[in-house]
C-alpha cells in the first residue's frame, strides 16, 4: 500500500512538472495538426493531474487565411477530461470535451478557393468517419458558439448563433444532438430570418444518421430525417416535410405578388455523384397571387413534383381559381441566371368576368358587360422572371349560363 501511495505521489510530482505540461502540449498540438492540416496556437495550457483534466484558453486553428483575416477556428475555453487507463499510449480517450466560445470562419472567394486547410494525410469519408470513432470522446459539449460562413462564389452567408452540440459514446457508437437558437442564411439578393433548430443524431463508422432535424423561423416550419453514408462518393437520402406562410416568405424572395396562403410541402430527397434531387407532393390553400398579366387570383391547389439538376417539374396540377377549375403541368427551370416557365392546363368552367379582369382590360368594358359565362378550354403559357416576356395561348369556347344575376347581362 505504501509503495503504491509513492508511486502515486511520484507520478502527480511528475506531472505537474514544466516538463511534462510542455510535453502534453505539444502532443495536443501535434494531433490537432495532424487531424485538421492546420496550424495551432494555444494561449494558455494546463494539465491538472489530480482530476486528470486538460484546459485550453484561446485555442487557434489558421486554415489558408490572408494576414488580418480571422483564423479558421478560434476557442475561449476548452476543457478535457482524459481517460487515466489512456494517457500514455499513443492515441487519447477522453472522458468529456467542453468548448466554450467556438467561432468558425469559413469563407471562398472568387475563384471557388476556401480557406480550409488540407489533412496531411488524405483519408477517405469512411475512413475519417472511422478515425473519429477511434478517437472516443464519451461526452462532447460545445455552447456559445458561432458559424459564419461567407461563399463569395454564390454567394451565401450563414451564421449560426448560440450553438450547442451535446455528443456521447455509447455500444461503440456516438449519439448527440445539436441546436441552434438563431441561424441565418443569406445571399446579396435574399436573406431568411433567424431559424431556431435542433437535431438528434447517431455518428458510426461508416455512417451519419439524423433521426430528427427541427427547424422553425417566422412563418415557416418543418422537419426532416436523413442519412449521409461515405462511400466512394458522398450519398445522402431523406425525408422531410414543410409548411410555409407565403406572406412570410415573399420578402425573402423579393416576391411582393405573393399576398397571402399557406404551401405545404413533403417528400424524399437524393444527393448522389454530386446532385440533388427530390421527389413528393405539395398543397396550396387560399394562396393570393397578384400578377401584372393576370386577373387577382385565390387558389387552392395540389401537384406532385420532382426536382432534378435545378429543374422542378409539377404533374397532376390541380387548382381552383377563377370560379372554376384547372388541371395540368408546370415545368419551372433555374439553370440558367433568368428563372423559366412553362404552363399547360385545361381549364373548367372558369368564370368569363375573370379572365377579363386582366390589367389593361378597357375598364369601362368589363364594369359595363358584366359577363358571367363559363369558359372550358385549354391555357399554354411561357415567361421568364417574374412575367416577363409572357406568351400566352388561349382556346376559350364559351357557353352561356341560362340564368343570369339581375346585374348582369347575358
Amino acid at each position: 500500500m505504501e509503495n503504491l501511495l509513492v508511486l502515486a505521489l511520484a507520478s502527480l510530482i511528475v506531472m505537474s512538472s514544466g516538463w511534462f505540461q510542455r510535453v502534453l502540449e505539444r502532443r495536443v498540438i501535434t494531433s490537432l495538426e495532424s487531424l485538421t492540416g492546420g496550424r495551432v496556437e494555444i494561449g494558455h495550457f494546463r494539465f491538472k493531474p489530480w482530476l486528470l483534466q486538460i484546459t485550453m484558453q484561446k485555442l487557434l486553428i489558421h486554415g489558408t487565411e490572408g494576414p488580418g483575416e480571422p483564423p479558421l477556428v478560434s476557442v475561449r475555453d476548452v476543457e478535457v477530461g482524459v481517460s487515466p487507463v489512456q494517457l500514455l499510449q499513443r492515441q487519447l480517450r477522453l472522458r468529456h470535451v467542453d468548448v466554450d466560445g467556438l467561432q468558425v470562419h469559413v469563407h471562398t472567394d472568387s475563384r471557388g478557393i476556401n480557406n480550409l486547410p488540407r489533412p496531411r494525410e488524405q483519408p477517405s469519408a469512411q475512413k475519417g468517419l472511422a478515425g473519429l470513432m477511434d478517437l472516443s470522446i464519451r461526452r462532447l459539449t460545445v455552447s456559445h458558439s458561432a458559424l459564419f460562413w461567407n461563399n463569395q462564389l454564390e454567394p451565401v452567408e450563414l451564421d449560426t448563433r448560440d450553438l450547442a452540440v451535446l455528443l456521447r459514446m455509447s455500444r461503440g457508437r456516438y449519439n448527440g444532438a445539436i441546436s441552434s437558437s438563431a441561424t441565418t442564411i443569406r445571399s446579396s439578393d435574399w436573406s431568411i430570418p433567424p431559424i431556431k433548430f435542433n437535431s438528434r443524431f447517431e455518428i458510426s463508422a461508416t455512417s451519419v444518421v439524423f433521426s430528427s432535424f427541427a427547424w422553425q423561423t417566422r412563418g415557416m416550419s418543418g422537419d426532416a430525417a436523413f442519412a449521409i453514408v461515405p462511400q466512394p462518393q458522398l450519398q445522402g437520402t431523406g425525408s422531410f416535410h414543410a409548411t410555409v406562410e407565403l406572406p412570410a416568405l415573399a420578402p425573402v424572395l423579393h416576391a411582393p405578388e405573393w399576398r397571402a396562403g399557406t404551401v405545404q410541402f413533403e417528400g424524399k430527397a437524393l444527393y448522389q455523384d454530386g446532385s440533388f434531387s427530390a421527389q413528393g407532393r405539395a398543397q396550396g390553400r387560399k394562396v393570393s397571387i397578384f400578377l401584372p398579366n393576370f386577373a387577382p387570383m385565390i387558389i387552392d391547389a395540389t401537384t406532385n413534383y420532382t426536382l432534378e439538376k435545378r429543374q422542378v417539374n409539377l404533374t397532376n396540377l390541380f387548382a381552383s381559381v377563377w370560379g372554376g377549375t384547372t388541371q395540368g403541368t408546370m415545368e419551372m427551370n433555374f439553370q440558367g441566371p433568368t428563372a423559366k416557365f412553362l404552363l399547360n392546363t385545361r381549364l373548367h368552367q372558369v368564370r368569363l368576368d375573370n379572365l377579363l379582369r386582366i390589367p389593361g382590360t378597357p375598364p369601362v368594358f368589363a364594369a359595363e358587360l358584366r359577363p358571367v359565362s363559363m369558359a372550358d378550354g385549354t391555357y399554354r403559357a411561357t415567361w421568364s422572371g417574374r412575367g416577363e416576356k409572357l406568351e400566352g395561348s388561349l382556346i376559350l369556347p364559351c357557353k352561356t349560363r341560362r340564368e343570369f344575376p339581375p346585374t348582369c347581362s347575358p
